[in-house]
């Protein structure tokens, strides 16, 4: 299962919020070697605030071992603020119709089945939480690479939305969108081979102030 997690209702799932920003920090900083903000071997930039919807997962011992998170885009967020020219095919985004992932991390020490399991499960989760409340599209900023190996494998019809870009250190990353629909839902179900919900919302979970409904 994947904890679907914001600031409102962390504090019913213990530490999540510090141990998936150690977790970042331990993926991101320790071994990618991005040189990013941290503080206290925590990892975190100005993309994390309350708008922002966290899924995490945790194992048996209820250690967070993967993260990923998700955030509107009639705000500031990643792919409009730090790579505009990533996106060239089509208006940039803003709207509460359309958010934006960003950050997943999986925990490096797992073994590949589980690694894969999960994957799959918190792609699954993004258009399980898209289309829970009506959000129409869910993109994000990612090497090539897992675009295709990750999303379009997982059953996901997502396209690019502009050219590859190569930055200094040679990572190769481009921005890719797509449609949140219930059929697209059924196809990523098919894709990753995961028929049961995943999702776990504490019942006073509300994704936002503006215009999306209270989960059930």
């Amino acid at each position: 299962m994947i904890l679907c997690v914001n600031y409102e209702t962390a504090h019913h799932y213990g530490d999540v919020l510090p141990a998936q920003a150690k977790l970042r920090y331990e993926s991101i900083v320790e071994r990618q070697q991005w040189e990013i903000y941290s503080f206290n071997k925590c990892e975190y930039d100005q993309y994390d605030t309350p708008a922002t919807t966290y899924f995490i997962w945790r194992d048996d011992d209820q250690k967070v071992r993967a993260v990923s998170r998700i955030n509107p885009t009639d705000r500031p967020y990643m792919l409009k603020d730090i790579w505009p020219e990533l996106v060239t095919k089509y208006p940039m985004p803003s709207s509460m119709k359309i958010w934006e992932s960003s950050r997943m991390c999986i925990d490096k020490n797992l073994d590949p089945i589980t690694r894969k399991r999960i994957v799959s499960e918190i792609v699954l989760a993004h258009y399980e939480y898209c289309t829970m409340f009506g959000i129409e599209r869910v993109l994000g900023v990612m090497p090539p690479f897992i675009f295709k190996t990750v999303w379009q494998r997982s059953g996901t019809s997502m396209e690019t939305m502009g050219p590859i870009k190569t930055l200094e250190d040679g990572t190769r990353i481009v921005a890719a969108w797509g449609e949140c629909t219930p059929e697209e839902y059924a196809a990523v179900i098919k894709g990753t081979g995961i028929s049961e919900p995943v999702l776990q919302l504490h019942q006073s979970y509300v994704p936002n102030e503006k215009n999306l409904s209270k989960a059930a």
